[in-house]
Order: structure tokens, then C-alpha cells, then sequence
């Protein structure tokens, strides 16, 4: 089950990329409350201190959640899937792992894509992720915009790198921070390349001094 666990968050994230590369499950299986269904997609139970809130599903591909649980537990396609509010604290996390209806609040149900769907997407944000749930401070406000940019440029940076994002595809690998930087610095990006550089370093700095 999806929790509040950092060892159980990374399990999840190795479970949906084997998914994501293979279309099966892993010869050692699946963590605890997440089930492959025929159609290559994931359901994935969430929840807190053992106790369980609600599901999502996550299809292959670019690791889109798909669906979600209700307050009655019944199954419903998100009408919005832009990110909302500021998951900057551990605690922001723990309140959307104990929500039971992410589809009555985007700021919950966003960060759940961010534990599940981005941290698979980009190894910058999985390592951001695993170092705020080991107690490692909150993330700054530089720290969150480039969290940010990853989020909101994850398709762009992976056909920077030639990636193939499509279920099953190759080359893919989860982006880097160099990934990222390599895209701002490159003739295609048309943004902040100073303000970016910057924002994406500092998610590296806060990473590297958690250890």
C-alpha cells in the first residue's frame, strides 16, 4: 500500500516502472495492495498507519492516473489533472494519503501524481520525495518551482533526450536533474533559462544534503 512509508514509496515506484517497461509483473511480485490488471494498468490502494483511504490507478505509458476512489469507494475518471496547491511539507503529503475522495480536492489528488506518476516520471523528483519523507526539511519555495518545472516539462525534457515516453518505449529512463538543465540550456527552450537553472539546482542541492 501506498503510505507515508519511504520504503514502501520506492517499492511502488520499481513496481509501476517494471510495469511500464514490461507489461507484467515482477517475478518477485507485487508490493502489498497494488493489483496489474489485463489492460496493463495499476491499482494501487493508499493510505496511513496500516489503514487504508482509497485507490488510484496509474496506466503504462506516461504513468497517467487514470482513476480514482470516491468517498463510497467507487471508481471515477478525474475531471481536472492540473497540480494544485503546494505540497512543500511531509505533513501535505500524510493529509492526501488520508484523504478517502480525491475527487473532491485537486491539491490531495496532486499529491498523489506527485508520490506516484512524477516520481516514476523524473528520478530528480523521486529523490526529492524520499528525502522530505525521511525528515530531511521541507522544500523551499526555489525548491518547489523547480519541482515544478519537472512536473510541467517532463514531455519536453524526455524528447530532448530522445526518449520514447510510450508505454513499453526505448530509449527511457526517469530524467535527472542533468536532464533538465541540459533541456533549459538548449536552443529549444524558450523560458527563464537563469531563473530555471536555478530552481532545478536548488532541488539538486536539497537533495545532495540529505545524503
Amino acid at each position: 500500500m501506498l503510505d507515508a512509508n519511504p520504503v514502501n514509496i520506492t517499492a511502488i515506484h520499481d513496481a509501476i516502472i517494471y510495469v511500464h517497461r514490461n507489461n507484467a509483473a515482477p517475478l518477485a511480485g507485487l508490493p502489498a495492495g497494488v493489483t496489474l490488471h489485463a489492460a496493463g494498468t495499476l491499482q494501487i490502494e493508499y493510505g496511513y498507519n496500516n489503514i487504508r483511504y482509497g485507490s488510484i490507478e496509474i496506466t503504462r505509458g506516461q504513468f497517467t492516473v487514470s482513476r480514482v476512489t470516491n468517498a463510497i469507494g467507487a471508481w471515477i475518471v478525474p475531471g481536472v489533472y492540473n497540480h494544485a496547491g503546494a505540497s512543500q511539507t511531509k505533513q501535505s503529503y500524510i493529509d492526501a494519503l488520508k484523504n478517502n475522495n480525491l475527487s473532491g480536492n485537486q491539491t490531495y489528488f496532486s499529491a498523489l501524481i506527485i508520490l506516484t506518476s512524477e516520481c516514476c516520471r523524473s528520478r530528480m523528483v523521486s529523490s526529492a520525495i524520499d528525502a522530505l519523507m525521511n525528515d530531511n526539511g521541507n522544500f523551499s519555495n526555489d525548491v518547489w518551482m523547480g519541482l515544478q518545472f519537472a512536473f510541467n516539462n517532463y514531455g519536453h525534457t524526455a524528447t530532448f533526450k530522445g526518449y520514447d515516453i510510450n508505454a513499453g518505449g526505448q530509449p527511457w529512463t526517469p530524467l535527472s536533474a542533468a536532464d533538465y538543465l541540459g533541456y533549459i540550456n538548449s536552443p529549444g527552450y524558450n523560458g527563464n533559462v537563469v531563473d530555471e537553472v536555478a530552481r532545478v539546482t536548488a532541488v539538486r542541492t536539497y537533495i545532495n544534503a540529505a545524503g
